[in-house]
């Protein structure tokens, strides 16, 4: 059994799926439903930043476009920030208000061979501060 569980808020929307063999009562089905509201919430809350971790010199520049895609930076900035992380420093941006689709831009830079995961507010406050 596939459950698929779609929340908004505002502008911000998350989608997540979990397959599952069996379900054997209501009540399994009930927890299952809180767990993934729960995860889904968390999802469009917490997680308003990226943290990415390598860049590939080879996929710099579209590195670049997707860090200016969803975020406010300029074309210098962005710039900076991708070598900043090829030259082997992690680095978080929080995405732009309008946005706010963290696991879109994530999935957008794990498919040019980036590493990148989502962090929270405070994840990429302390990322700032270590940064400076």
């Amino acid at each position: 059994m596939k459950i698929t569980l779609s929340m908004e808020d505002g502008d911000r929307s998350f989608e997540t799926e979990h397959l599952f063999n069996t379900i054997s009562s209501e009540d399994d089905l009930y927890k299952i439903i809180k767990r993934l509201t729960a995860e889904a919430w968390t999802n469009l809350t917490e997680n308003r930043g990226v943290l990415l971790l390598v860049v590939p010199r080879s996929k710099w520049i579209a590195a670049i476009k997707i860090v200016r895609n969803h975020t406010d930076m300029g074309l210098k900035e962005a710039k900076d920030f991708v070598e900043r992380v090829i030259n082997g420093v992690p680095s978080a941006f929080l995405v732009n208000l309008k946005d706010r689709d963290v696991i879109t831009c994530v999935k957008q830079l794990t498919q040019i061979d980036c590493k990148a995961v989502p962090c929270t507010k405070d994840e990429y406050d302390v990322c700032e501060l270590m940064g400076s």
